[in-house]
């Protein structure tokens, strides 16, 4: 860091000789941004793109050198825009983008590329599938124009199959699955840098780890993990990539434990990620494996009801708080986090202040993030629990009346912000538990109903043979068997009884 710091000074000196100096502005722009992303201070980012824009402008007839400084700014805008959802930075970003493109003929592959991926932040925003398609074709001619035997035609190969699992994602198409999985595949076999054959390995695991969560199959669990394996052991230890490989890991390995309650898989997890975060200096990466950790001990106290990992989750999750600045894209991650953790210390102890700085916590996580955030709708799920955990309290104080209709409306909100083909089986799950609380209150029959058709959409969401699945079908039966007026909807109750595996 102290080399940036200084190489940063002596390009500023070398600039206020010669303010038109190309390479020392292009040469700053580059440190300032290097800098940004070992600390996340977003003061150094500002600096960066100003630094970029003068870049420039100091341009005079030469269209590659304009290109290449326009493809720059649009990266470090994309990520500007990504901390402080400023649209204008991403509409500037696609701009920029586009006239490195078009000043080069569309003929070079990564500016195709990147203009791609700023088309693909967008539809993120908008949902607007112009974009996604767009995007596409753009990646799709990044591989037209390179030849078969550059070495950077894994990259867009890889790259292509990130696009098309991202239109998995907006449609369910299967077929685009596939493919995605075809491609990386395809691209970690002809890759002659191990470097970037660990990257497409771990991108490889990432769509098998999506086939496996719509097929419900766990061998493609298991291959994800192994090819995960494969990453790391490309990767030497001292290498950036390896602590990022390990993290990615423990992701995984998190959701096979989540569908098979394996602690043995829990732990190695913990173990993948806290070696992630040893390996890590302080600052906004280590927050996350640090983050990653604490999830881990918070399964593991969920499983194992052991106050010790419950207290060190929390003091691990507050550590990386600590290394994040406040306006930090993945700070309403870590705060959500925290918050879970506050609410299980609250069930174990019963002192009321946990729950309420878990509240606190979900609040300012909900808040920091628009309702186009792909997390928005886990952070008002989070939120809208804490809350109705908080109105059990007492059914008969006003102000926690009021905890139980905020949760039920945030879990509504949950649901109606949910896109992408993404699964809301859990948030109809929960809203309908908060709705049978009120249905006890008030002994509305239409809210039992509600609760009925929330219960049954759950179930046919949920995958076969999920942990959750027998618990949601008895929960069925109990509210078809209260709102039961005829020998039909008995009938109905005592088949989901009997769906029961025991």
């Amino acid at each position: 860091m102290a080399d940036t710091d200084d190489a940063i000074e002596n390009a500023k000196r070398a600039i206020s000789a010669n303010p038109l100096d190309l390479e020392c502005l292009k040469l700053l722009g580059d440190l300032l941004n290097e800098r940004y992303i070992d600390t996340g201070m977003l003061v150094d980012l500002d600096a960066s793109i100003l630094v970029t824009k003068q870049a420039i402008d100091a341009i005079t007839d030469d269209d590659a050198e304009l290109a290449d400084c326009s493809n720059s700014l649009s990266y470090r805008l994309q990520d500007r825009f990504l901390v402080t959802e400023d649209n204008g930075d991403l509409e500037e970003a696609i701009r920029m983008a586009r006239k490195a493109v078009e000043l080069t003929s569309s003929r070079n592959a990564r500016y195709l590329s990147n203009l791609a991926a700023s088309l693909k932040t967008r539809f993120s925003v908008t949902g607007d599938l112009n974009d996604m398609e767009d995007g596409i074709a753009l990646t799709k001619q990044a591989v037209s124009v390179t030849a078969s035997n550059d070495l950077e035609l894994p990259k867009w190969l890889n790259n292509l199959g990130n696009h098309l699992s991202n239109r998995h994602l907006a449609t369910g198409s299967l077929e685009d699955l596939e493919e995605a999985i075809s491609l990386s595949r395809h691209a970690a076999a002809m890759s002659c840098d191990t470097s970037m054959r660990s990257l497409f390995l771990n991108n490889l695991s990432a769509k098998l780890d999506l086939k496996a969560e719509v097929t419900g199959n766990s061998s493609t669990y298991d291959e994800a993990i192994e090819l995960a394996k494969d990453a790391i052991t490309l990767t030497p230890d001292d290498h950036t990539d390896q602590a990022k490989w390990l993290n990615n890991l423990a992701a995984h390995l998190i959701e096979k434990f989540d569908r098979s309650w394996d602690l043995n898989d829990l732990q190695e997890a913990i173990n993948a990620a806290s070696k992630a975060a040893d390996l890590t200096p302080n600052g906004p990466t280590k927050a996350l494996y640090l983050d990653a950790v604490a999830d881990g001990l918070n399964r593991k106290y969920d499983k194992m009801g052991q106050l010790t990992d419950l207290e060190e989750g929390i003091r691990m999750t507050e550590m990386a708080l600590e290394m994040l600045p406040s306006h930090h894209s993945k700070r309403p991650q870590i705060l959500s986090t925290l918050s879970d953790l506050f609410s299980n210390r609250y069930l174990r102890k019963g002192m009321t202040k946990d729950l309420d700085r878990a509240i606190e916590l979900s609040r300012e996580a909900a808040d920091a993030k628009s309702d186009n955030h792909p997390y928005k709708a886990v952070y008002l799920d989070r939120l809208a629990m804490q809350l109705n955990l908080r109105s059990s309290i007492s059914r008969t104080d006003p102000r926690l009346w009021k905890d139980l209709e905020e949760s039920i409306q945030l879990e509504k909100r949950a649901i109606a912000i949910t896109v992408d083909n993404r699964p809301t089986w859990s948030f109809k799950n929960n809203l309908q538990a908060m709705l049978v609380i009120k249905y006890g209150m008030t002994k509305d029959h239409a809210i039992l109903d509600e609760c009925t058709q929330l219960q049954k959409e759950a179930l046919e969401e949920v995958p076969e043979g999920h942990q959750y699945r027998a618990e949601m079908l008895t929960s069925l039966g109990y509210r078809l068997r209260d709102s039961a007026k005829n020998d039909s909807d008995l009938d109905e109750a005592s088949a989901s009884e009997l769906a029961l595996p025991f």
